[in-house]
């Protein structure tokens, strides 16, 4: 049986996983911004069939990445990303993309909610 893990990011002023806010010339014109961040195995037992996908209320700016590269919106386990095994105190990146269509309003209140699966040997 998979075991499943929800992280919630709150997009906020200086906040490590945003860098910052969309300013209102930002959303004007439009603004495409990614981070990198670590997903961190600490559970004592290697992990396998790692998956990663955006919770139904996330904000639809967010996408996420396994590779920096293809971005995916998949708001279920079938439709999201496969991140690498994960050995015991070992990692693997996940990219975080905000993209702001020209025009959009600025606001600093959007969810980024990532659920994770994965078994656990």
């Amino acid at each position: 049986m998979a075991i499943e893990a929800k992280i919630y990011i709150k997009d906020s002023y200086h906040m490590s996983v945003a860098d910052d806010d969309v300013t209102a010339s930002e959303a004007s014109t439009g603004d495409a911004t990614s981070w990198e961040r670590v997903v961190e195995n600490n559970s004592g037992s290697n992990i396998t069939q790692v998956k990663a996908w955006l919770d139904v209320e996330c904000s639809p700016y967010i996408s996420i990445s396994n590779d920096d590269a293809t971005w995916n919106t998949g708001t279920t386990e079938d439709t999201g990303i496969t991140l690498a095994d994960i050995s015991d105190g070992g990692n693997v990146s996940i990219y975080i993309q905000r993209t702001i269509p020209a025009g959009t309003s600025s606001d600093t209140k959007e969810i980024i909610i990532i659920h994770f699966s994965y078994f656990s040997l």
